[in-house]
């Protein structure tokens, strides 16, 4: 592909990223520029189906996510020190879903 269609091709992706953040901007809060998170209430969550509004955690809660992530991430280290194998690859797929729940059941606070 030619230069010249590179530097198009780039233009137009920024261009169409510009129209994302326009968007984005456009919808967000006008009154929360201050770049916190804001706090939520249980019941702004209850409605919440999808999930649009992200929880905002406790400094225990992240330093506990993290933990479990760094942990997750050691044992996988290890499991692929001994090969590819079958059997390894379930149990990096199990591992990566019991990190997940783990970091749910944190999130959530049960």
């Amino acid at each position: 592909m030619s230069d010249k269609k590179h530097g198009n091709m780039l233009i137009n992706l920024f261009n169409e990223l510009k129209k994302i953040q326009d968007m984005v901007e456009e919808y967000s809060p006008a009154d929360d520029k201050s770049g916190e998170e804001p706090e939520d209430k249980e019941d702004d969550t209850a409605e919440d189906v999808i999930k649009v509004k992200i929880r905002s955690l406790s400094l225990e809660k992240k330093a506990s996510v993290s933990e479990i992530k760094e942990l997750g991430y050691d044992l996988y280290s290890l499991l692929s020190s001994f090969g590819d194998s079958r059997e390894m690859g379930i149990s990096k797929l199990k591992l990566d879903e019991c990190v997940m729940w783990a970091i749910k059941g944190v999130c959530r606070g049960d």
